[in-house]
């Protein structure tokens, strides 16, 4: 098959890959595969990838805590408004209705802080291999944030990821064999006994 504008296609060339020694390929490749190292369970590695995002997500849910402080601190403003506005439709809105919202703020700052610092601290403890424990209760205490909507979604990714890394045999050892003393490098390299 010829190209119309007159110059021939590559596929035309009956051998387009020279011939080589089928020895000296395989060598090659047993040559690269050969230095390829070995190292712990596949993850194991992950934890670290875990903990970044554990500290990350922390640091978003202390954020949003501190914004449902602020709104519970402005609530009552809002509500001063909004009584004194002179063309204001219906009835005003009974003062314990805006206690309620102001401790819903709050309560739902509470747990936005506390699973935050719970998820910062987990992060933490896990990049160093402690704590697996702390982990798998952060990332499973991350749902409590089911009722602030931007962070569920990031909250469920983070549980389901976590768990399948710290519950993973290989990542309990790993937790084991720095709990006895081996070293973070000992442990992301394999060489950390069980």
């Amino acid at each position: 098959m010829t190209n119309p504008f007159g110059e021939s296609f590559p596929s035309d060339d009956p051998s387009p890959i020279p011939p080589q020694d089928s020895a000296e390929a395989t060598d090659r490749f047993v040559d690269k595969i050969a230095v390829a190292p070995v190292g712990p369970g596949r993850w194991v590695r992950h934890v670290r990838t875990l903990s970044i995002m554990n500290v990350a997500q922390g640091g978003a849910e202390i954020l949003a805590a501190v914004g449902c402080f602020f709104f519970a601190l402005l609530l009552p403003a809002f509500f001063a408004m909004q009584k004194a506005a002179p063309n204001q439709a219906g009835a005003p809105m009974p003062e314990a209705m805006s206690w309620m919202a102001i401790g819903v703020y709050v309560v739902m700052g509470v747990v936005m802080l506390a699973v935050g610092i719970t998820r910062l601290v987990a992060g933490l403890r896990n990049f160093q291999f402690k704590n697996r424990y702390l982990g798998i209760a952060a990332v499973s205490l991350g749902m409590l944030t089911i009722f602030f909507i931007f962070c569920l979604p990031t909250a469920l990714a983070l549980m389901i990821y976590g768990l399948f890394v710290l519950i993973d045999p290989d990542v309990t050892a790993a937790f084991d064999a720095r709990r006895r003393g081996a070293t973070v490098d000992d442990v992301l390299a394999g060489r950390a006994k069980n």
